[in-house]
């Protein structure tokens, strides 16, 4: 039967490659081929998944089977206009893109965002009017850049997809194009580095990018998509006038059309966090977030209605109501890493606050196993040092210090080049500082410098290192560090200062 079927197969693949004419056999034989290798590196793959779980030597291993598959063929160099041989040519472009996404994937699993980064481009390079491909290798890029500390080059990078890229309707029903949220992406970078003016600047450049959009006609649907991130955005920038404005605009829209019906959810959270931001007395917003996790439990924004109107209890000092609501954000989307890890986070705090501190130990200590790679992760352990400090027990509080150090190391090995692995080795050197380990300060610096050149943290931690060595008579150490920071940051507003201190020492 075997034999049979590979004879069968055979002949259809002649035949097909017959009615293509003689201009499309060499593409469509060339795109079998590709397909072929594409599907044994996916097989590989498979293979060495259920053996074990992959190291990055591995994934490197695997990774090539898929580059292989671009290596084995060659595109033409001038595809057809249109036509078969236009349609061929597509077809085996996008078979290779596919690989190439794939070999980025593994690239970065396994710690080489370099690697990732020479996929997406030869994609980028090769996409022409392929504009899925095209978006795709674009996400890629992102994620690289913010991977090795790229931070500038991946917001420009994100505005010009939101230049290239217009938002398309769902594919599925309650679905939306990631394009879509892709303006808060350089909110959130600037919040992680610190930076509040370039926080402000992107905030205002989501707003004016929807209110773009929505001066052009826009399909109902996606109009839909857009509002309700449009009022986000508004409430994010805190003009709570236009944001009672256009949530009226959204509620007009979907209560106008049937078909939006499914948008009910958005439009009961977009007026529930306006009424967080417009009204003085909290006890109405807390109710109608708690109705959307209530009504709508497996909505987008149940998640974040249900923490919203947490943090709304806590500021009104309602800590047992604020806990309980924290803790059934947490099971109830324990995989919106949004929602699940500072939930858990807050509910610690609250737990402590009311005298539970063995409760809230416990779900500190958990939180970075629970959620690595996220700023609950990166708070909880010195958040149990500072609880021992609070309350002046010295001697816990230097057992913990020496607990996150552990903890921190570990979640930095797996993180080794990327955003969070910045954070995780800022908070080891804080660490270290209190617990005036020198040496482990310095290498803690080190480490940064040699991970996260750029990175702001990094240059506050070489200011921090210059003055731990000038402390321990280190002078050229101290030298090095500050020639360091003037060679990485020479725009710093640190800088000349630096310059002096760099005199001090004979610099």
């Amino acid at each position: 039967m075997r034999a049979m079927a590979g004879v069968g197969l055979a002949a259809l693949l002649t035949a097909a490659l017959a009615a293509a004419g003689c201009g499309g056999v060499g593409t469509m034989a060339t795109r079998y081929s590709a397909e072929k290798r594409y599907w044994n590196a996916q097989r590989d793959e498979q293979k060495a998944r259920l053996a074990a779980r992959p190291d990055s030597t591995t994934l490197l291993r695997l990774r090539e089977g898929y580059r292989g598959v671009r290596s084995s063929v060659s595109l033409p160099p001038q595809p057809a206009a249109s036509g078969p041989a236009a349609i061929e040519y597509r077809g085996l472009f996008r078979t290779l893109a596919n690989a190439e996404m794939q070999a980025a994937r593994l690239a970065l699993e396994a710690r080489r965002p370099d690697l990732a980064l020479e996929d997406a481009q030869w994609i980028l390079g090769h996409a022409g009017t392929d504009t899925t491909a095209a978006r795709q290798a674009d996400f890629i890029v992102v994620g690289c850049y913010r991977t090795v500390g790229r931070y500038d080059d991946a917001i420009a990078a994100i505005h010009e997809m939101l230049k290239k890229y217009p938002p398309q309707p769902a594919e599925k029903p309650g679905g939306e194009d990631a394009i879509l949220s892709l303006p808060n992406a350089p909110v959130e970078i600037r919040r992680q580095l610190g930076d509040a003016d370039g926080m402000k600047r992107e905030e205002a450049a989501a707003v004016e990018y929807y209110r773009g959009l929505l001066q052009r006609p826009q399909p109902l649907e996606l109009e839909a998509r857009i509002r309700a991130r449009y009022v986000r955005a508004l409430l994010a920038q805190g003009d709570a006038p236009a944001s009672l404005r256009e949530a009226q605009a959204l509620e007009d829209l979907v209560g106008r059309h049937a078909e939006l019906k499914s948008f009910e959810p958005d439009v009961h959270y977009v007026n529930a966090k306006v009424h967080a931001v417009t009204d003085k007395d909290h006890t109405a917003a807390i109710s109608l977030l708690e109705r959307v996790a209530t009504d709508y439990p497996t909505a987008n924004v149940a998640g974040p209605a249900l923490f919203e109107s947490a943090a709304l209890l806590e500021d009104q000092k309602k800590f047992d109501l604020a806990k309980q609501r924290y803790k059934d954000a947490a099971a109830r989307y324990p995989g919106n890493l949004d929602v699940a890890p500072v939930s858990l986070y807050r509910q610690a705090m609250l737990e402590d606050r009311t005298g539970n501190w063995p409760i809230a130990k416990a779900i500190l200590e958990a939180l970075p196993l629970k959620y690595p790679g996220t700023q609950a992760s990166a708070e909880a352990p010195l958040a149990i040092a500072q609880r021992y400090a609070r309350v002046g027990d010295r001697a816990a509080m230097n057992v913990a210090l020496q607990k996150a150090v552990e903890v921190y190391r570990t979640l930095a090995a797996r993180d080794s080049s990327g955003a969070a692995g910045a954070v995780y080795r800022w908070n080891i050197l804080k660490c270290q500082l209190n617990l005036q380990d020198w040496q482990g300060a310095l290498q803690a610096v080190d480490e940064l410098v040699a991970h996260n050149p750029g990175h702001p943290f990094t240059a506050q931690a070489l200011l921090e290192g210059a003055k731990v060595a000038q402390a321990q008579k280190l002078v050229d150490r101290a030298a090095g560090y500050l020639q360091r920071f003037l060679q990485d940051y020479p725009n710093s507003p640190a800088a000349a200062k630096v310059r002096e201190d760099l005199k001090g020492l004979g610099g």
